[in-house]
């Protein structure tokens, strides 16, 4: 009988293991389907030209960067949905690493924990699935950023600003430089023309991107092409795309075909989704609505900043 119990415990406990595994498993798959964190066929970029550019770091992975995302304010940053399990949020396990070149050089720039993860409604309304809602989630630092010559806010695009087929943007991040090679510390950027909808999901649809199944375009999302060779790709999920110099930011990155560099770089397009954002900066305190209940968030706090 004794025996008996014994194997039941070991039983319930191989399945206890393979059940969370299981999970893990399919919670990273589902990251990947839709996430871009490599810069293909660019050059370096310091971080004084992409001052707004952050780093978000994950502790469960020894502060590995996860995604990129953009600075509105000394509070709070845009970023993409997809970056985080949004049943199981967690802000407590993020950190935004601002103001340095090499994300992986803690010494330098600014490493400040998150409070606040507050997805888009119609993100979770589409179950974080990119064929129904826009992947875009903004993110709520515990103390204020120090601005200065590297860390800066960039102004973001009002919802009727007009981006003709062939503007040409700027994507930046942190990553590979060829499509599943090795990540790089150092930030790279890339310019891009915007391309038709149509002209996105002909690409798109090609029997040579072998994601299974390729997402469409829809007016959730712009997208860049030039030549293969050129994108984003798997850490750049999150990041930048940039007008007038890097001065306007008008998309947040999200997916791409497979392989990446042969396929248009798919960005949630903001302009759509402006007054999502001005409801919660402009706000004093925010929303308590996806305020995790063990965080406790000191809207009077003030940033030590160095001499």
């Amino acid at each position: 009988m004794k025996k008996h119990l014994f194997a039941s415990k070991e039983v319930i406990t191989l399945l206890i293991f393979r059940f969370f595994f299981s999970v893990l498993f399919l919670f990273l798959i589902q990251v990947d389907t839709f996430s871009q964190d490599k810069i293909i066929g660019g050059a370096s970029v310091d971080i004084s030209a992409r001052p707004f550019q952050v780093s978000i770091e994950d502790k469960y992975f020894d502060d590995a960067h996860r995604c990129s995302g953009a600075i509105l304010s000394k509070e709070w940053v845009l970023t993409a949905g997809h970056c985080f399990n949004m049943n199981v949020p967690d802000p407590s396990r993020y950190t935004v690493h601002a103001g340095a070149t090499d994300q992986t050089d803690n010494n330098v720039g600014q490493r400040i924990e998150v409070a606040q993860i507050v997805f888009h409604p119609l993100w979770i309304a589409a179950g974080g699935h990119i064929e129904y809602g826009p992947d875009l989630a903004l993110i709520r630092l515990k103390t204020p950023l120090c601005f200065n010559a590297n860390v800066q806010p960039i102004a973001y695009t009002t919802s009727n600003q007009d981006l003709p087929i062939g503007t040409m943007v700027s994507l930046s991040g942190w990553g590979a430089t060829t499509d599943g090679g090795p990540n790089v510390a150092g930030l790279r950027g890339v310019d891009l023309p915007i391309i038709s909808d149509g002209n996105a999901n002909t690409l798109l649809a090609s029997t040579n991107n072998t994601c299974t199944p390729p997402p469409l375009v829809n007016d959730d999302y712009i997208a860049f092409f030039d030549v293969a060779g050129k994108s984003a790709a798997l850490g750049d999920s999150g990041g930048p795309a940039t007008i007038n110099g890097g001065t306007l930011l008008i998309g947040i990155g999200s997916w791409g075909g497979c392989p990446r560099d042969e396929f248009p770089s798919v960005y949630t397009d903001i302009r759509p989704l402006t007054d999502f954002i001005e409801d919660h900066i402009n706000q004093p305190g925010g929303t308590d609505e996806y305020i995790d209940e063990n965080t406790l968030i000191d809207t009077g706090a003030e940033a030590i900043c160095p001499p």
